[in-house]
């Protein structure tokens, strides 16, 4: 009986024991590990896209912490391991309970904190019960990023972690004050300049500018922060690092309105003028300083009056409303010309098709020889309408003619034929569906650009009687494998993947990959030489490269890195209309002098 009731006791001391320590288990693991790994063999990579460094494979339930979400990428923490990013469809992130929830830390402002004990614990977590993760030494120096009623929340040594608030006495501490309005363009003074999310060393970094960028100055806080935007993105930088180059001191007093007077030479009245979008998606604010709400966008092409402008904004006429704003630089005025002035186009490639409609799904109304003179009617969408004979009219693509307003043009040196006429030319658009290749610090995917540059080539080709065959029409994932039976099995004369490039720092330039010297270098360099002197970038050279696209296939073959993604400012370039023309045309000419053998 009493041997009964000691097994009934020890059984339910055990239960009890086994609940209590699962609990506290499950409280600390879940507290910090925010997301779980649900496949196997999946790549821990040093960036957000398939073509960055494979930090390492990762198996079914491995554990994360999740700090970075986007679209398709997350920069993740491994349990005990490195930091990296990994695809968003390969992470079930964990929901914690309210019990699983450490004590809530308050965000600090910005203060410098040192260790006043001979060795502080840095833990995980705001509790004794908290994973250690270093030892400080008494005097080191620690920020300050939030606190709580007996913890502190520091960052030290490139780590961050909580220490006990009676171990940290402060030394430094920076009130962010109110934000004052200004309008000042500062220039960077620093070789390179953390740009971040919030006013504070430890925010995450949105962007890095380099030395001599200049910077339209919105905001000020304190003598130690500005608010800062740069080719239409917003972010906080240390003030120390951006010298002031103009400056335009708020007026607090209401100025009294002067007697109206013609304009001098000195202060010209601003003349307004039409212009025309040159990029998609430019986003319209309610004031020109940078850091104005968003009311509205424009799509590339779309025309607007530009009724004024100051430091690079543009005030244009919009939905009449009295105040709307666009960054001048993705404008482009739209010349005048005289009512009765006449416009000609030359035709600049032999064989050049005059369709019955703007479009290359039009008939063909009669076939243009080099050199050819037309009337210019009107422009639609890049394609020019031309007078043909007397009241009758054709549509010929914007990119297969010159402009020309004499009279009598006459053609320096164009192109002396059209070589690629009925050669069969495979266009691959490289990355697709799921794989969206390198993504621009814009959030630019490096998929959208390169099937928009292959639908213009193609365009450009086929007005030029090629045969162009594209490995990938839409948004969706080929192969590499395919890619290359495509070009084998379609027997092609050509076969061009197009790529842009992905690089830590302010990498920039233009680069052609080969792999059979003997099949593939002459077409490869042909190309290179027209892409660089159309559009002036840096000439990265042509080079041997494995890939699989190029080293499996038995047809002559090119891998093209048309600008970098990575770098901010050739992603807001390689995506203009200007730009996408230029590889384009370079890339037919490089194909043209191929084929002339």
């Amino acid at each position: 009986m009493h041997l009964n009731r000691f097994i009934s006791f020890l059984t339910i001391f055990t239960l009890v024991v086994a609940t209590l320590l699962n609990t506290t288990t499950n409280t600390y693991a879940n507290s910090h590990l925010n997301g779980m790994v649900n496949d196997n063999n999946v790549n821990f990579r040093t960036g957000p896209g398939l073509t960055f460094k494979i930090i390492k494979k990762v198996n079914k339930g491995t554990k994360l912490t999740i700090l970075q979400n986007n679209k398709d990428w997350i920069k993740a923490t491994l349990d005990k391991g490195p930091t990296g990013w990994i695809s968003k469809k390969y992470v079930t992130p964990l929901k914690a309970t309210q019990n699983n929830t450490p004590k809530s830390v308050t965000p600090a402002t910005d203060a410098k904190g040192v260790v006043n004990v001979n060795s502080l614990r840095l833990r995980k977590g705001p509790g004794t019960n908290y994973k250690i993760i270093d030892n400080l030494k008494k005097n080191t120096e620690v920020e300050v990023i939030g606190s709580n009623k007996d913890w502190q929340k520091v960052a030290v040594n490139k780590k961050t972690g909580y220490v006990k608030k009676e171990y940290i006495t402060i030394k430094k501490q920076n009130v962010i004050s109110t934000p004052v309005l200004v309008n000042k363009i500062g220039r960077v003074n620093a070789t390179s300049l953390f740009i971040r999310k919030s006013p504070s060393t430890i925010s995450n970094i949105v962007y890095t500018l380099t030395q001599n960028d200049k910077v339209n100055i919105v905001k000020q806080y304190n003598k130690d922060w500005y608010e800062v935007t740069f080719n239409e993105f917003k972010g906080y930088s240390s003030a120390k690092y951006i010298e002031v180059v103009k400056e335009t001191t708020p007026n607090t007093t209401e100025p009294q309105k002067p007697a109206e007077q013609p304009p001098t030479e000195s202060t010209p009245k601003f003349v307004p003028y039409m212009a025309k979008v040159s990029v998609n998606n430019l986003n319209i604010r309610d004031n020109g300083l940078g850091n104005g709400n968003v009311i509205g966008s424009l799509n590339s092409g779309a025309e607007i009056k530009v009724v004024n402008s100051e430091n690079n904004w543009c005030q244009i006429e919009w939905n009449k409303l009295d105040k709307a704003f666009v960054a001048c630089w993705y404008i482009e005025k739209i010349p005048v010309t005289s009512p009765n002035e006449e416009k000609f186009i030359n035709i600049l490639y032999e064989s050049t098709n005059i369709r019955d409609v703007a479009g290359i799904e039009g008939n063909v109304l009669i076939v243009a020889s080099i050199n050819q003179k037309f009337k210019l009617i009107e422009e639609i969408n890049n394609w020019y309408k031309i007078e043909i004979a007397h009241n009758q009219f054709g549509y010929v693509a914007g990119w297969l003619v010159s402009l020309d307003q004499a009279i009598d043009p006459v053609i320096q040196n164009p192109n002396v034929t059209s070589y690629v006429k009925d050669k069969k030319i495979v266009i691959d658009p490289g990355h697709g569906g799921s794989d969206s290749g390198a993504i621009g610090p814009n959030r630019t995917l490096e998929k959208s650009i390169t099937i928009n540059t292959a639908i213009i080539l193609k365009q450009k080709l086929e007005q030029l009687g090629a045969k162009v065959i594209m490995t990938r029409n839409s948004d969706s994932y080929v192969s590499l494998k395919n890619r290359t039976l495509i070009s084998n099995n379609e027997a092609a004369d050509a076969f061009l993947s197009l790529h842009y490039d992905s690089a830590s720092g302010n990498a920039s330039g233009i680069s052609t990959y080969y792999y059979n010297k003997s099949k593939d270098y002459n077409l490869s360099s042909l190309i290179q030489n027209e892409l660089i002197t159309k559009t002036g970038q840096r000439n990265r050279g042509v080079l041997f490269g494995n890939f699989q696209v190029i080293r499996d296939n038995k047809r002559p073959s090119s891998l093209l890195e048309l600008g970098f993604i990575s770098n901010t400012r050739d992603e807001i370039l390689i995506s203009t209309d200007g730009y996408q023309d230029n590889i384009t045309s370079g890339i037919v000419d490089g194909l043209n002098k191929f084929f002339k053998k």
